[in-house]
């Protein structure tokens, strides 16, 4: 960074009396703002960026992002309504003559002052459930490109935006203390870096079958009367203790029931599941499954022939037992619930991938590296983009640490060579990926001796890795 060089002469002809030190240092810090300010250079050419531009005013398309991908799409616009609507004719919607919101606002703001008069909210908890102003939910549908034969047969995810609508406050506000309570009572919680770390010290993967099940359209699958009935014990449980249970069940119902939406100038209600974009979407799926989890499928594993069992949101991941019979396994699964459908993924020469992990055996232990789906671009944030330059520098360290904790001693090598072939496909300088790379692991060294922070089998393994690290 260059130092500002603080002089008097531009000043010399005015009255220095007048003028304090920090007129000075404003005026002198404008002028080298003025002076030295570097202008974004633009990445692309002018013959793309026209082409953008003509991309952008055609009215035929539209360009959305993909879903479960870092990717754009450009959609026929016909085709993106005529599958949008096709699934809100489902009977997961219905479709309704009027906008009803100002109506539901009123109402929720009705309930809220009568518990507030009746003593069974403080004040305080109104002022978190209630809303000041609303605007109407509106439904976007991301594509599907990651599914198989998606050119052919693509499906769409609807997202309903309920953010500044009349319930969304209160909906954020239940949502939180759910998924706060959700965190300290489950907090073995698995994600991609846990899980990773446990299946490496689970053994017996040489007299193991790995499947896994997918939950199809988990959130219009959540049974709402039973759910919000879970919900509505643990609020009282935890937050509203004065407040009778059927109306915590009658605020959670605003909040997922009685959601109005707008989709191409028409407005649409759900009618089964939890609406998919609201705040308390996650915390209502997840109270469901734990349940369905505790009083079925915990005490049943001996019975299914489950090893082991990992979930995160709609994706399980199980070890079987090696005589295990898979499509028992799968219908066993589909009698858990009504509401319930699982789809079924079995392992493919020795290897199955769950989350971002590919777990592979390895005798009779299990190896993880980094998956990839097909439609990966394998690029990243561009070196000439108007991306401040130390979002790149920290880009580099946060993926080196990603691989470093999915990837098992056997792939590592492997997987920092791909991630560094990816940042030189985004125009990443050799020398700053192998900088930022080997300060990565000098520092794990440094807290490995140092701070014991990292395990043991980790330091190991990196040992025999020849990546730079001869002073590891």
């Amino acid at each position: 960074m260059k130092k500002i060089q603080f002089s008097t002469n531009g000043l010399a002809n005015a009255d220095s009396n007048l003028l304090n030190l920090s007129e000075k240092i404003k005026i002198e810090t404008w002028n080298y703002l003025k002076n030295y300010g570097k202008k974004n250079k633009r990445n692309i050419s002018k013959e793309d960026l026209l082409g953008l531009k003509d991309l952008i005013k055609d009215k035929s398309i539209i360009i959305c992002k993909a879903d479960k991908a870092n990717v754009l799409v450009i959609l026929d616009k016909f085709m993106y309504y005529e599958k949008s609507e096709n699934f809100l004719n489902s009977n997961i919607f219905s479709k309704i003559l009027e906008n009803d919101n100002e109506k539901k606002f009123a109402s929720l703001n009705y309930y809220l002052d009568k518990f507030f008069k009746n003593s069974q909210l403080s004040k305080d908890q109104v002022d978190s459930l209630k809303a000041s102003g609303h605007q109407t939910p509106f439904a976007f549908f991301l594509p599907k490109v990651h599914k198989e034969k998606s050119f052919y047969n693509l499906k769409m995810r609807p997202i309903i935006s309920t953010v500044n609508s009349y319930n969304y406050k209160t909906a954020k506000y239940l949502g939180d203390l759910l998924q706060k309570y959700l965190r300290e009572k489950y907090p073995d919680y698995i994600d991609s870096f846990k899980f990773a770390e446990k299946i490496r010290d689970t053994r017996g993967a040489v007299n193991s079958t790995l499947i896994g099940l997918d939950i199809e359209s988990l959130y219009p699958s959540i049974p709402l009367e039973e759910t919000l009935n879970l919900a509505a014990d643990i609020l009282k449980e935890i937050e509203f203790k004065n407040l009778e249970k059927d109306n915590i069940i009658k605020l959670l119902k605003f909040c997922t029931s009685d959601l109005t939406f707008q989709f191409n100038g028409k407005f649409y209600k759900q009618t089964s599941g939890v609406p998919m974009g609201s705040p308390l979407a996650m915390a209502l799926s997840e109270i469901f499954l734990k349940h369905v989890e505790k009083e079925k499928i915990i005490p049943n594993f001996q019975k299914l022939g489950i090893n082991n069992y990992f979930r995160y949101v709609d994706d399980i991941f199980i070890i079987g037992k090696e005589n295990l019979n898979v499509q028992n396994l799968l219908l066993n699964f589909n009698s858990l619930h009504n509401n319930l459908k699982f789809t079924m993924e079995k392992e493919s020469n020795s290897c199955l991938n769950f989350l971002d992990v590919l777990v592979v055996k390895i005798g009779d232990r299990f190896g993880t590296r980094v998956f990839r789906k097909s439609i990966n671009p394998l690029t990243l944030h561009h070196w000439t983009s108007s991306l401040p330059f130390k979002y790149k520098i920290n880009l580099i360290k946060t993926m080196t640490f990603r691989v470093f904790s999915i990837s098992s001693g056997n792939f590592l090598k492997s997987e920092l060579n791909i991630l560094e072939n990816i940042f030189l496909n985004s125009g990443y300088p050799l020398n700053i990926i192998k900088k930022e790379t080997n300060q990565f692991f000098e520092n794990l060294r440094k807290q490995g001796k140092n701070q014991k922070l990292i395990k043991k089998k980790f330091i190991l393994e990196l040992i025999i890795m020849d990546h730079n690290l001869k002073n590891f």
